[in-house]
């Protein structure tokens, strides 16, 4: 999967460290990358050239390539976790 991300434009070869994390992400079933890597992962570019190559490979799971930050719950309250469990205040 790395060559193929290299050999379709995906990154360069350059960038050979990026594209062998998201095969072993792609390869493993994993959902989703999160990184702070803006200059050639978490770009939307990137991820829909990787998508490609993913179905072209026979990897139809969607894998989604995020920074940290989409990852916080918005308000950032523990107190919402009791409230999803069904806990009363």
């Amino acid at each position: 999967m790395t060559d193929a991300y290299i050999s379709e434009g995906v990154l360069t070869s350059r960038n050979q460290d990026d594209c062998r994390h998201i095969a072993l992400a792609v390869t493993s079933g994993c959902d989703i990358i999160v990184s702070w890597n803006f200059k050639h992962m978490v770009r939307m570019s990137t991820i829909q050239k990787v998508r490609t190559v993913n179905v072209q490979k026979g990897y139809f799971k969607i894998l989604d390539i995020v920074s940290p930050t989409t990852m916080l719950v918005e308000g950032g309250d523990d107190d919402d976790d009791d409230e999803r469990a069904g806990s009363q205040p």
